[in-house]
């Protein structure tokens, strides 16, 4: 397994053991999750517009 690889790295994300928690602690578990579906969209959105550039950049013959 490359350490480095960030799929590598998702594979040891580690999930609580929902049973264990309260209902309070699963509804911060949901916020938590929630955020980081926000901060993942905003990344592939950076990304996106990224490679759009990139792309109309080499379309254009870099002028």
């Amino acid at each position: 397994m490359d350490m480095d690889d960030p799929l590598s790295q998702a594979a040891l994300i580690c999930f609580p053991d929902l049973d264990a928690m309260s209902i309070e602690q699963l509804q911060d578990y949901i916020t938590t999750l929630e955020a980081e579906v926000v901060r993942v969209r905003g990344v592939i959105g950076n990304k996106v517009s990224a490679r759009q550039a990139a792309e109309t950049l080499f379309r254009s013959g870099g002028t």
